[in-house]
């Protein structure tokens, strides 16, 4: 396909993906993450920028991201004013609730809009990734282009439409910052890269994941000879040029904010949360958790005495750091740190040895899933930190292709619990069995192997089991579905995280 075809494709695929999204605009179930980023507006258009990280009332939704992001919803609060005024007047959330029933074509609409827009950045970014990346790329798995694969797989993403025009969030913005940055590096333009890679720390600082894998990558490829002699390699002008673009971004977006940065520190970092989330996300300490919880069956039959009878830390809540497991050691911070950071070695002696553009884009969905398997309170929706990066690479390599295929399809099963009312059912497989079909089918030339397929097709087992127990009635055990789904795809992350320290 020559390049004009290849435009005109990219061009449809955006058309119907915005269409999708459009659909699910109005009728689809909202997550209370629709009221947190309302309220931000709110909170940024009605009080001076020093009191936006104190104000606590009279939403409980308070302010926790960093300070580009508070401006970005500052920014977006003019026009939201202009809409409704509704979307800048603090409420709380039963009022807001009560504000949405009367005025839901203005409020959800202009929400559900201002995520769409947004996502031109992702979109943009793609176009340039799969560009400069795929330029000379000579292998063909398809009739379509490796860059057309790759646009397509990445702006139809189930996870993406799940997570932003659902569940609600603005992650298209934030990885288009991403995957603009991998662009750059590819490009050649390293000062741009870490000036992109900066900006997005500074508007979600989770992306702090990957500063490893980007610290590493312009470290040796910008600021050292091709072949290392000592410090004599070192390019001293080039160390001072990227630590005077990162400082510049950091100071830039923390400059209103210096005096008040131990209580914006406070709300970006808070570790007083537990281990786990209210969901478990499918990382090591999902499977620990259930090994706990065996273990205590086990002790209680055995009538032997356990730590703590009652396991708040493996009961689905979000509880503290405070909380103990029933029989086996309770995690602290420090140690998921220390795992993390052993586990983190691998990818950056890697990624040093050989620092090129795909290489950091396959190291910083390794820290990803680092920090994914090992993290303290970590998110089931950080695993789209790990698929979206594997996705730009996967036709670069049939090992790649394999690792992205399943974990894609195993991790968006594992975000199906945030859609749990019944109209989203239909909806999410849909999704889902459409991208991984897509797919396969782009990608002829890439084979799965059996222990692959029984990963994937898992997932339809767990289902089986999980409409049985509803089928049956498991009242007594209302977090068992849950277990069950964390389990199994702890299982398949913490296999694709192993096996991707291997390649």
């Amino acid at each position: 396909m020559d390049g004009l075809t290849d435009g005109c494709v990219m061009v449809a695929c955006c058309v119907a993906v915005t269409a999708v999204k459009v659909l699910l605009m109005m009728p689809s179930y909202r997550s209370t993450d629709f009221e947190v980023h309302r309220n931000w507006m709110a909170v940024t258009y009605n009080h001076p920028v020093s009191e936006w990280y104190y104000v606590d009332q009279p939403s409980p939704w308070t302010l926790d991201y960093p300070p580009l992001f508070a401006y970005f919803e500052w920014a977006l609060s003019f026009l939201a004013r202009v809409i409704d005024p509704l979307l800048v007047t603090e409420r709380s959330p039963t009022e807001a609730e009560e504000d949405i029933l009367e005025h839901k074509l203005s409020i959800v609409g202009f929400m559900r809009f201002s995520v769409i827009a947004t996502d031109s950045v992702l979109l943009l970014a793609l176009y340039w990734f799969s560009k400069t990346l795929y330029q000379h790329h000579k292998q063909k798995p398809t009739v379509w282009s490796p860059s057309l694969v790759v646009f397509a797989l990445v702006a139809l993403n189930p996870g993406l439409l799940i997570v932003d025009h659902v569940h609600f969030q603005y992650n298209g913005l934030l990885f288009g910052i991403l995957i603009a940055a991998f662009a750059a590096a590819a490009s050649g333009r390293d000062l741009l890269c870490a000036l992109l890679f900066s900006i997005l720390l500074n508007f979600k600082h989770i992306f702090i994941y990957m500063a490893p894998a980007f610290f590493i990558y312009l470290l040796r490829h910008y600021c050292f000879t091709q072949n290392i002699t000592g410090l004599r390699s070192l390019k001293f002008l080039n160390l001072i040029s990227l630590g005077g673009v990162v400082s510049s971004t950091f100071i830039a977006s923390f400059s209103m904010f210096l005096w008040d940065l131990p209580q914006v520190l406070r709300r970006l970092f808070p570790w007083g949360r537990g281990l786990c989330h209210a969901y478990w996300a499918p990382n090591f300490w999902a499977l620990y958790n259930i090994a706990d919880k065996i273990l205590k069956i086990i002790y209680s039959k055995m009538g032997l005495a356990v730590v703590n009878t009652t396991a708040l830390m493996t009961s689905g809540t979000v509880g503290t750091e405070q909380q103990l497991h029933s029989v086996l050691l309770s995690p602290t911070p420090m140690i998921t740190l220390t795992l993390t950071c052993i586990a983190l070695a691998i990818p950056m002696v890697k990624l040093w040895r050989n620092p090129t553009p795909t290489q950091l884009v396959m190291a910083s969905a390794q820290c990803s899933l680092c920090f994914f398997v090992f993290g303290w309170h970590v998110h089931e929706k950080a695993i789209l930190m790990a698929v979206i990066p594997l996705c730009l690479i996967s036709l670069t390599n049939a090992k790649y292709f394999r690792l992205h295929f399943v974990l894609s399809v195993v991790g968006h099963y594992s975000l199906f619990p945030l859609l749990f009312t019944p109209m989203e059912g239909p909806l999410k497989w849909a999704l889902l069995i459409f991208h991984s079909l897509l797919a396969y089918n782009l990608m002829p030339s890439f084979r799965l192997k059996v222990m692959d397929l029984f990963a994937v097709f898992g997932i339809f087992a767990v289902q089986f089991m999980i409409l049985a127990l509803s089928f049956f009635g498991s009242n007594s055990l209302p977090f068992l579905p849950l277990m069950l789904v964390s389990g199994y795809c702890a299982i398949v992350v913490v296999s694709c995280f192993a096996a991707s320290l291997c390649l």
